[in-house]
């Protein structure tokens, strides 16, 4: 054999070996299930912009609202959510 044909069946064996297989582990997102969502509701105040929510242990917990536009408090006794796995709270 050619040099030329050993190196081209090398290149053409190389390429199928590293051709990946889309198999059903890729499919699956391991983070999904990793960390159970738990969320908070609570009422939030226009003024202060903070969210009032009772956390599992069942204390008061006041918390910042964001301040976006889009997570800000728009008036008082609004509806928030606390998002334990984000550690983040949505005001409306």
């Amino acid at each position: 054999m050619k040099f030329s044909s050993v190196t081209l069946l090398l290149f053409v064996a190389t390429g199928a070996v590293a051709t990946p297989v889309d198999s059903l582990p890729n499919q699956l997102d391991a983070r999904d299930g990793l960390f159970p969502r738990r969320t908070f509701p609570g009422k939030c105040t226009r003024s202060d912009n903070r969210c009032k929510y009772e956390n599992s242990n069942g204390k008061t917990v006041t918390i910042s609202c964001g301040t976006a536009a889009n997570k800000k408090c728009t008036k008082d006794n609004a509806d928030c959510v606390y998002d334990d796995a984000n550690r983040s709270v949505k005001c409306d």
